[in-house]
């Protein structure tokens, strides 16, 4: 009855948002990329990351490892779903506020692969990409997820409240 938590805290535990999206993710195996995110593949998902700028610091990883994730970000980048401004850290041109646009042979090409991961999760309504044979669906999350940007070379919050989810579950 009495939490002393603040709401953001509230919002990663478990909620009928974060059930939601498990029960969208059920019977998907594999970790979840979670485009412009770093812990909410974590929190709100249940899963590890296909790859996030939080898992790039080298003092994180072993050799082995930097080569995985080198592999992964090479993957996403072929597909569209990640940019090279968007590993650049805070430089000028980093972190542009224009969300990565999916499209249908972006989607099919990353997806594909067996290793792939179990869903690719993007700001905003984006089910018009997926597929035919992608499960596509919009999700609320329990709380506003925020990320610093650089707009017009200053910083600037950009909050979203609405996630499209495309399982990577190939045509049957």
């Amino acid at each position: 009855l009495w939490d002393a938590r603040e709401p953001d805290q509230r919002a990663l535990g478990p909620g009928p948002q974060v059930a939601e999206l498990r029960r969208l993710l059920q019977g998907t195996p594999g970790e979840v990329f979670w485009a412009g995110g770093d812990i909410e593949p974590w929190f709100w998902a249940g899963r590890p990351a296909f790859a996030s700028l939080l898992q790039k610091g080298p003092a994180l990883f072993s050799r082995p490892l930097a080569l995985e994730w080198k592999s992964r970000v090479d993957a996403l980048l072929a597909a569209g779903l990640l940019r090279p401004a968007d590993l650049r850290g805070w430089d000028r041109d980093a972190h542009q506020p224009e969300d990565v646009v999916l499209s249908a042979g972006a989607v099919t090409a990353f997806c594909g692969d067996a290793r792939r991961p179990a869903a690719i999760v993007t700001p905003g309504d984006q089910r018009a990409a997926a597929p035919e044979g992608y499960p596509a669906r919009l999700w609320t999350s329990p709380a506003p997820s925020g990320r610093l940007t650089l707009v017009d070379g200053r910083f600037r919050w950009r909050v979203d409240t609405a996630f499209t989810v495309i399982l990577c579950r190939p045509p049957a």
